[in-house]
């Protein structure tokens, strides 16, 4: 990998442990020790996994990038970033019934219109 891996430091600054972080991307917790120690690398989808979780561009967690990505939307509330951190993780071929499940409950409260 080029570049200095930010994964440990930008972790931390999520407030997250590695176990936590592990569940996210689906590893092991040992598997982010590995990563963050240099003994092992993720592959491009753990990569993509990582910076899905932790909210963040490939280029930051590579330490290609300086300064954090404009990611969140910018002003968004903690709810709205935690919704938008979960609907990252949403593999691609779930994205239309995930959409469809949110369009249906909006919808069933009055908040849409059919």
């Amino acid at each position: 990998m080029n570049g200095e891996f930010q994964l440990k430091s930008i972790r931390q600054s999520k407030s997250l442990t590695q176990r936590q972080l592990a569940d996210l991307v689906g590893v092991q917790h040992n598997t982010i020790s590995d990563w963050e120690n240099m003994r092992t690398s993720p592959d491009t989808d753990e990569i993509r996994k990582l910076c899905n979780a932790l909210m963040v561009s490939a280029d930051e967690l590579l330490g290609t990038q300086k300064e954090p990505a404009a990611i969140d939307g910018g002003g968004l509330s903690e709810k709205e970033a935690e919704l938008m951190r979960l609907l990252r993780m949403v593999p691609k071929e779930d994205e239309d019934l995930v959409l469809g499940m949110i369009e249906s409950a909006l919808k069933s409260r009055g908040l849409l219109e059919s």
